[in-house]
């Protein structure tokens, strides 16, 4: 019987010795498998923030249809609701009591001082606004807040203010610090993907740090780069959100979405 070695072409020797990878060898192999698992984690992560930007927007869609719908239904605008509630609580998502001051049990959380638009800032209201649970968070988690102005949240509002009024309430200023409106009645805000300033989906009255030093995000949240709170004024900043996907300290990331009276005429107005 020929031997195995007389049967491979010529110039060829099997070797009788088992072969294996060299430490150098083994150090490629490895460097190539970390590369391609940290392009695919880079990736993963970049979906990721784009899934929770589109799931924040879908559900601040969805917050301003129901707005809509409150205002045609009541003829103005819910308070905000208590942001520290706990899922579980029983005014969880339901407006403050008090419709002039927008306080009492349960409360907004945040009061300012702008003449007879004063503003108050807390929840979206979700319970008032027959949503659930669920639309109170933004795509990261953190509860989406609420900012209305005091004029839009009384007994027949939306007859009182006309559809055409021009009168100054929340202002909203673009990224380059031009105003885009001072007409805004209510501003919906997420805090993004960093979170700074935002509040944590278990409740409490500790927000989220994340020592954001960009001013815009230090104006939307009216809090300093360590939380410290310089007062409800009315002002925000609306930017791209598409720089989340830059980690910076110094990046807005913000998602701000608002409206004003003549966003909320009705048919007949």
């Amino acid at each position: 019987m020929p031997r195995i070695q007389d049967q491979l072409p010529h110039g060829v020797l099997m070797s009788t010795k088992k072969q294996g990878f060299t430490l150098l060898e083994m150090s490629i192999v490895i460097t190539i498998i970390a590369i391609l698992a940290g392009g695919g984690v880079a990736v993963f992560m970049v979906s990721l923030q784009r899934y929770q930007l589109q799931e924040t927007y879908d559900k601040i869609h969805a917050i301003q249809q129901a707005l809509y719908q409150y205002r045609i239904a009541f003829n103005r605008l819910p308070c905000p609701a208590d942001i520290s509630l706990s899922t579980d609580t029983q005014n969880f998502g339901v407006e403050a009591e008090n419709q002039e001051d927008c306080d009492g049990t349960p409360s907004a959380n945040f009061h300012g001082d702008t003449g007879t638009e004063q503003p108050h800032e807390g929840m979206v209201p979700t319970k008032t606004l027959k949503l659930s649970d669920d639309y109170a968070f933004d795509g990261w988690g953190r509860r989406l807040i609420y900012t209305v102005t005091s004029d839009m949240t009384l007994d027949s509002a939306f007859t009182t203010i006309d559809a055409d009024d021009t009168t100054t309430r929340l202002t909203v200023n673009d990224g380059a610090g031009n105003i885009k409106s001072e007409l805004a009645g209510y501003v919906i805000l997420s805090t993004g993907a960093n979170g700074h300033g935002g509040f944590p989906r278990v409740g409490g009255t500790t927000r989220i740090n994340a020592s954001s030093i960009n001013t815009d995000e230090l104006e939307n949240c009216d809090c300093s780069t360590a939380l410290v709170p310089s007062g409800l004024n009315g002002v925000f900043t609306q930017r791209d959100p598409s720089v989340a996907f830059i980690v910076s300290r110094n990046i807005c990331d913000d998602i701000v979405v608002y409206g004003t009276r003549n966003d909320l005429r009705a048919v007949n107005e």
